[in-house]
């Protein structure tokens, strides 16, 4: 089975907003050459261009580097289920607090929703 492609969106939302790729290097401060790998999923995007394209393209990083994004989604939610583990059966205000927090979290763990 064919490995499937990240899926980056920076090129469509730079053509859309009319920037070239070294319009969009200026001001994220990277070079021309280093947008186009972003755009051919060559490498990974760093958290300053992530958020240097949600304020650019008034959009939310998910709809520019929808893969990223649930790469890290996905890491952040095995995280907090091996923290709810750590938090369970105590009774201190502080973990009733973080147990609470966990919960709120927009993450598509239902473990942790279930609190």
């Amino acid at each position: 089975m064919p490995r499937q492609r990240p899926r980056i969106y920076l090129r469509t939302f730079r053509r859309k907003a009319g920037l070239t790729q070294s319009e969009l290097g200026a001001l994220v401060g990277v070079s021309k050459k280093t947008i186009s790998k972003y755009e051919l999923e060559e490498r990974k995007p760093s958290a300053n261009l992530i958020l240097a394209c949600e304020i650019i393209f008034d959009a939310r990083a998910s709809a520019v580097f929808p893969f990223f994004c649930k790469a890290i989604q996905d890491v952040l939610g095995a995280r907090a289920l091996a923290l709810h583990d750590r938090l369970q059966g105590r009774t201190d205000e502080y973990s009733r607090r973080k147990l609470a927090m966990l919960a709120e979290l927009p993450l598509r763990t239902a473990d942790i929703r279930d609190v």
